[in-house]
């Protein structure tokens, strides 16, 4: 499991990386559980359950509007059930950017670690629709581009400002 926060080596290169960007979505992923508790924990008396069971909603075979009126034993306003649901999709979002896939290889430029920023900004995206609560900012703060990709392409303060017209750069640690 080490791969997930550390150079573990494993795969051969500089994972510098990894325990920066697991830091940063570890406070993310407890923002996003506290906002997720705090918004549901009067609707159902259980959220963690309603988050399990949220997965009958993704495959179809139960409505949003009747899994939590079975949880929380009566039908709920629509705008209820829009933002509970906005709310789940940030913990799948949540549970996404740990996929085991973006912390395997050395290199953060490779579409693994960035789908796992990817899921991590549709989080926060979410969370925000669902609550106004904007955690983009304390997540960037958290955020700090260093070292360089096995590319070439330069990790450092400048990242972002490319001197290729087009290319951003990707962030590659935090603290």
């Amino acid at each position: 499991m080490s791969r997930w926060a550390v150079n573990c080596g494993c795969v051969p290169g500089d994972q510098a990386w990894k325990s920066h960007l697991r830091n940063a979505f570890d406070h993310l992923a407890q923002r996003l559980d506290g906002l997720y508790v705090g918004a549901l924990n009067t609707i159902v008396p259980d959220v963690w359950t309603l988050r399990d069971r949220y997965i009958r909603v993704q495959l179809g075979q139960q409505r949003m509007d009747e899994l939590l009126a079975e949880l929380a034993g009566k039908r709920l306003p629509i705008d209820t059930v829009m933002r509970a649901q906005f709310h789940l999709e940030a913990q799948l979002m949540r549970q996404r950017m740990y996929a085991s896939c973006g912390w395997f290889f050395d290199d953060f430029d490779r579409i693994e670690p960035r789908n796992s920023v990817a899921y991590a900004a549709q989080a926060v995206r979410l969370v925000q629709v669902a609550s106004g609560i904007d955690l983009a900012r304390a997540i960037a703060g958290r955020a700090q581009v260093s070292g360089q990709s096995t590319d070439g392409v330069a990790r450092g303060p400048g990242a972002g400002r490319s001197s290729q017209p087009g290319k951003l750069h990707a962030i590659t640690s935090y603290s």
